[in-house]
């Protein structure tokens, strides 16, 4: 099965959360040491400089604020380690959007404070781009951050500014939540496009190029895991050797160009003819190998005859003969690798083209 096909939406956008998370936690051992050396300066700033004697009264107000996101700063990065061993994603991604929240509660009563005797937002854009730019997050659960922030702004607004809530004082934060929420929009599109991308040609690397069927170094990578799986947890499987009989005719008689033709034809009767949780491989040649999970050898049987009945059934047009197939099967054991599990299904496949082709033996 195409794993392509296989990796939906949602297994995309948990391959981007993950993404997101790594970025985030690496993000975040740098930003609270920033912004703790930041604060700590405004406060040495305001406490030896305290600027303008307009806003001598909002004294407190600044140093609190700084002070505020300075010790929450330092207590974030000390704890991020901690917080890092826990074993549930959630908590995390818990702790490190508080962290972000609150640092833009910060440069919104900040904002407010400059209200006070100016039109400057600064602190208010300052905050929104820091967590649009540096803070990974989905762009819906980000629309509720920003929003969430606009009504907060504007609730402060009425409580503390009541005279001086007009259009023409919020349309500057409407602005910059619009254009941050864009910002995130694009960015997390892109990054899921090249994600997408990245896959592709992950996946790509792993496909025969004539069949569209998994390489045989997918297939060695794959096996040693079914294998240790049935080692640790007992998870069955059992591995499909199959060989399309007298192909070498075919070469012969009608070409190279429709032998070509044949194996797409016989790769796509495969795709179609196995379960979503089973692989097939190209093994070489006219060689298939297709592993079966959580499957025991006598069901595999029943799979097999199925497969070849198929191929029987199959209408290979450009071939004036009935193609066939003939199939081994093996089932992981105990003590199991890769070499030896493909050699029973080998032997079984030779027992098969032995006795006159067109046969399992398991």
């Amino acid at each position: 099965m195409d794993r392509l096909k296989n990796l939906n939406k949602k297994l995309l956008t948990n391959l981007s959360r993950k993404e997101r998370f790594e970025e985030n936690r690496r993000v975040l051992k740098i930003v609270p040491l920033v912004l703790f050396a930041v604060s700590s300066l405004y406060l040495l700033q305001y406490r030896f400089f305290p600027g303008k004697e307009n806003i001598s009264a909002l004294f407190p107000f600044y140093v609190g604020l700084f002070f505020f996101a300075a010790l929450f700063s330092l207590i974030f990065r000390v704890l991020l380690p901690l917080v890092l061993k826990i074993k549930k994603h959630t908590l995390k991604a818990v702790f490190f959007s508080s962290y972000y929240y609150l640092m833009f509660l910060v440069t919104v009563f900040l904002t407010l404070l400059d209200l006070q005797s100016s039109s400057d937002y600064s602190a208010y854009a300052v905050g929104l781009f820091m967590v649009a730019y540096l803070f990974r997050i989905d762009w819906k659960q980000y629309v509720i951050f920003s929003v969430s922030g606009l009504l907060l702004f504007i609730s402060a607004c009425v409580f503390f500014l009541d005279s001086m809530l007009t259009p023409d004082r919020m349309l500057p934060i409407v602005i910059f939540t619009i254009l941050s929420i864009y910002l995130v929009f694009v960015r997390e599109k892109t990054r899921l496009q090249m994600l997408e991308l990245k896959v592709k040609l992950e996946d790509s690397a792993l496909k025969d190029p004539l069949t569209g069927l998994y390489n045989r170094r997918y297939l060695f990578d794959i096996l040693p895991l079914r294998i240790s799986l049935f080692g640790r947890y007992g998870d069955k499987t059992s591995i499909l050797l199959l060989d399309i009989d007298h192909f070498k005719k075919v070469n012969d008689q009608l070409g190279h160009s429709v032998g070509d033709r044949v194996l797409k034809s016989f790769a796509m009767v495969i795709r179609d003819g196995i379960r979503e949780t089973d692989t097939a491989y190209r093994y070489g040649g006219e060689e298939f190998l297709i592993v079966l999970n959580d499957t025991e050898r006598d069901q595999a049987g029943l799979m097999a005859e199925r497969m070849r009945k198929s191929i029987e059934n199959y209408n290979f047009e450009e071939v004036p003969w009935t193609v066939t197939i003939s199939i081994g099967i093996a089932e992981v054991r105990l003590g199991d690798n890769d070499d030896h599990l493909i050699e029973r299904a080998d032997n079984n496949l030779y027992e098969a083209k032995k006795t006159g082709r067109n046969k399992v033996v398991k």
